[in-house]
């Protein structure tokens, strides 16, 4: 069934109050001229945590506690997107604080007090009133985040995770003067690391994973996923939390607060990594787009937690910067536009979209007088309900349809049959069930003429309808309604107001045209169609069904919170024409029936005199001839913070959170003495990293000494070739192995004695370690000893005749002559010697004699002084191998030699 022109939906956007902060928000891209035809209508869903919802950015909409910004950078990727011909809105699930488990589940966030009664929720909100009263204290919880997600939607957005590994106590415990301690942040940086590290089912990784995966499966195949990564929460800066003993007045613990968050956020990306493959192998399609840029982007732009100073280029709110502790530590105004470069830059208008003559989706309840009377008009409704299921698959993206049924009430009629309102079948595409539910109802009952068709309507209205579709409710009665209702006092004008409220549900009326249910359906924009028989209702059904969906779609967002004074901007950016016309926008800031504005685009910016709590209408209006209604309820109070004046705990600043540490019920942002501490705890300082102390290296050392004879090195001996990355270090020697043919007296200073065990020749080894002051040790380095034969002394006596007669006799000082042997024969004497004789003449005396034959042939050459004399000869020579004398001779006369080794 089709709803009358005000088939409208709100985009989940969003309320319009600017936050009270030092940096203005940054400006948001005018809406461009609405695009007489958009060639895509875009759904957006955007579901996580504070990172999504937008804290920081300002302009938050209700539920204030979840801080839904309106420009956070989700609504600028969406205002870019319709700079580009896209009917784009973005459906604001995301909430502060909120955790992976939010996306199966509901999540209560809390009570706030309210004038009267509590207020109606919009979105994914459920309102329930835990006291009542003049004030009355009203509870929110959120549908689970999943609901969010359907067929419809074109792409979904997300930041997921940092509040399962506890950001905002890693912040506080690390960062905000007055509650970092070092030891508290060690423990939440282990517990983040623990989280991140479990490879288990209930791990990060494998809780992303199952939310990806449940997404591909609630969405169409060519619909896209978007997983955003975080920045990082600190800059690249020297900044090491300490705690000094106040009795012993030293430095008892330390921690490199920055150094370790900033290892936790590059882990943090490796985990979105890992879950994004998990899902697309599980699923079998490449169907997630991972941005993980604000990593590295913000570089740069952290929060700088050292004492007294912050980053002047920082694209985060910074403690103090705002009173809203909950808005510390996220991106501000200039880091939401940052976010939103990050998707124009790369995944621009990457979702594929749908094409706006089947892009609207649809949410349908047939509301059924089940008196007397009915029986004829329960049967036409049921045979038609097939042929609705097949025209709305064909027209929309998606649709959904509910049964309610109502007679009167029994307390007023008597009868025990009579009931005022049931619901028979909640929303389903399955058109087999919703005629089974028609089916089942029974005519009976109803003892008066007019019956409980407000309890029927007051039952379809607080269904939960989906955001961003056409609702449409049909009433099918032969009777009046009670007006006012008999026990549950509704009137006409409550019906009215209570389905402007959800966007509005637009209602018809099929047979009776009685002047109560008249006046609600021309209050919410609907039809009222005379049946008489079952070919009447069928032919009513078809009717509300195609104006339905030729009607334009009108979206004006969930909610508006406005200070009076200030200016306020209303959005129709995600309206659109099915039939292509051209829209026009009607503006009515108080819904008084009085049109404030008419625009040509989708934006409106209005300032209320004063303040105000009610809806926000907006009318589109086509070329096609055909409009469309929108509504969302707006609270105009003096700060703007969507919390009503009597009961807000600091009326003149906007706390939307209500926030309020001492609990004196004065909130931070306007109470002197909030609580907030100034100054660090007593024992904690702000300090520097001291250099890392790297291990001293030992280096290898060789030293060489003779059989019998001790070595001695003195200081630094092995040290002396050592080395360390710290400066100025003082080493210490210690043995680390003995060596096995000798023994060892190593000092710490380095210098040692090697003495080798008698009669060893050969290679010895020994290990030490060097540590410096602090105590770091090198691994051990090997000291090798070469313990060689002591060395033989050779003595020299020679004589050469002739005209240059020479004598020389003396210790070898320099050289040698070496005699080769074969089977104790002389076979060679070679070598060069310096002799010095007693009267302290040296002599250079080369040998080179050889065997030849049975005698030897010599050339012996003397050096003495600059004179050089050369003998040769051929002779003899007797050797035991101790002593070798040689005798020669030539024709001009003879020479020998005596050579004794000892």
């Amino acid at each position: 069934m089709a709803f009358l022109a005000a088939a409208l939906s709100l985009t989940e956007t969003g309320a319009a109050v600017a936050e009270t902060q030092r940096r203005a928000p940054a400006a948001v891209p005018a809406l461009q001229a609405a695009a007489a035809s958009p060639e895509k209508r875009l759904s957006i869903a955007l579901v996580g945590d504070s990172f999504s919802a937008g804290n920081g950015a300002g302009n938050y909409e209700n539920p204030t506690l979840c801080y839904r910004s309106r420009t956070n950078w989700s609504m600028r990727y969406r205002d870019w997107l319709h700079g580009r011909g896209y009917a784009a809105e973005v459906f604001n699930r995301a909430c502060s604080g909120g955790v992976m488990k939010d996306y199966w589940t509901q999540r209560d966030v809390g009570n706030l007090p309210e004038v009267g009664r509590c207020h109606s929720g919009t979105g994914d909100e459920i309102i329930t009133t835990v006291v009542g009263g003049p004030t009355s204290l009203c509870n929110t919880k959120l549908r689970p985040q999943k609901e969010s997600i359907t067929k419809t939607t074109d792409l979904v957005l997300f930041t997921f995770g940092g509040n399962d590994v506890r950001f905002k106590n890693i912040v506080e415990e690390c960062f905000i003067v007055g509650d970092r301690d070092p030891g508290d942040c060690r423990a939440r940086v282990k517990y983040a690391n623990e989280r991140l590290d479990d490879t288990g089912s209930d791990g990060m990784a494998a809780q992303l994973k199952d939310i990806l995966v449940d997404m591909r499966r609630r969405l169409r195949p060519d619909a896209k996923v978007v997983v955003l990564g975080y920045p990082q929460l600190v800059g690249d800066v020297d900044f090491v939390l300490k705690f000094r003993n106040k009795l012993t007045g030293k430095i008892t613990d330390t921690y490199d607060a920055a150094k370790k968050v900033r290892e936790l956020g590059v882990k943090g990306r490796t985990v979105q990594e890992k879950a994004i493959a998990a899902a697309e192998t599980e699923v079998g399609s490449d169907f997630v787009t991972h941005l993980p840029q604000a990593l590295d982007r913000f570089a740069g732009h952290e929060p700088d937690p050292r004492a007294g100073l912050k980053n002047p280029n920082s694209w985060f709110v910074e403690p103090f910067q705002a009173a809203h502790p909950l808005t510390w530590y996220h991106p501000n105004p200039e880091g939401h536009e940052q976010y939103k470069n990050i998707l124009t830059a790369n995944f621009g208008a990457g979702a594929t979209g749908t094409p706006v003559e089947t892009a609207q989706a649809l949410d349908l309840i047939f509301v059924v007088d089940t008196t007397g009377s009915m029986g004829g008009t329960i049967d036409a409704v049921k045979n038609r309900v097939n042929a609705v299921a097949d025209r709305l698959a064909a027209g929309t993206s998606s649709y959904r349809i509910a049964v309610v049924s109502y007679r009167d009430q029994p307390g007023h009629t008597g009868d025990p049959s009579d009931y005022p309102s049931r619901l028979d079948q909640e929303f389903t595409a399955d058109a087999a069930a919703v005629k089974a539910a028609v089916g089942n109802l029974s005519a009976d009952g109803g003892g008066d003429y007019p019956e409980s068709a407000f309890s029927g309507l007051d039952t379809a209205i607080k269904q939960p309808w989906r955001s961003g579709v056409k609702k449409q409710v049909i009433v099918f009665t032969d009777a009046p309604a009670h007006n006012p209702e008999p026990v549950s006092g509704l009137t006409a004008a409550d019906i009215v107001a209570k389905a402007l409220a959800v966007d509005p549900a637009v209602v018809n009326v099929v047979g009776n045209t009685d002047a109560a249910l008249a006046e609600v359906a021309a209050g919410t924009g609907g039809k009222v169609l005379a049946a008489v028989d079952g070919e009447d209702v069928s032919t009513a059904i078809d009717e509300i069904v195609e104006t339905s969906l030729a009607t334009p779609y009108a979206s004006i967002g969930d909610s508006y919170n406005a200070a009076v004074g200030k200016p306020v901007r209303f959005d129709g950016a995600g309206s659109f024409d099915p039939a292509g016309g051209t829209l026009t926008y009607v503006w009515d800031a108080d819904s008084d029936g009085t049109p404030d504005a008419t625009t040509s685009t989708p934006s409106y910016t209005h300032t209320y005199a004063a303040p105000y709590e009610g809806l926000v209408t907006m009318t589109v209006k086509s070329t096609s001839g055909k409009s469309a209604v929108a509504t969302a309820p707006i609270i105009v109070d003096r700060d703007g913070d969507g919390v009503q004046d009597p009961v807000d705990n600091c009326p003149d600043i906007a706390n939307p959170a209500q926030e309020d540490r001492d609990g004196d019920k004065t909130g931070n942002v306007c109470d002197p003495t909030s609580g907030i501490p100034a100054v660090d705890k007593e024992g904690v300082e702000v300090g520097t990293s001291e250099p890392e102390n790297a291990a001293p290296v030992a280096v290898p050392d060789a030293f060489t000494t003779e059989t019998g004879t001790a070595l001695s090195v003195p200081a630094p001996g092995v040290l002396a070739n050592d080395t360390d990355a710290n400066a100025g270090d003082v080493f210490t020697a210690k043995v680390a192995t003995a060596p096995r043919n000798g023994t060892l007296a190593l000092a710490a200073d380095g210098s040692f004695t090697y003495t080798p065990t008698a009669r060893f020749t050969g290679t010895d080894t020994f290990t030490y370690t060097t540590a410096d002051q602090a105590g770091a040790t090198s691994p051990p380095a090997t000291v090798t000893v070469t313990v060689a034969p002591q060395a033989t002394k050779q003595r020299l006596v020679f004589v050469g005749g002739g005209r240059d007669c020479l004598l020389v006799s003396g210790d070898v000082t320099a050289g040698r002559v070496a005699v080769t042997r074969t089977k104790n024969t002389v076979t060679k004497v070679a070598g060069t010697a310096t002799v010095r004789a007693r009267s302290g003449k040296t002599v250079e005396l080369t040998f080179d004699i050889v065997k030849d034959g049975r005698s030897y042939t010599a050339t012996i050459r003397a050096k003495d002084g600059r004179k050089v004399i050369t003998h040769r000869g051929k002779g003899t020579i007797h050797d035991n191998g101790k002593i070798t004398i040689g005798q020669f001779g030539s024709r001009r006369t003879g020479f020998g030699f005596v050579l004794k080794t000892k």
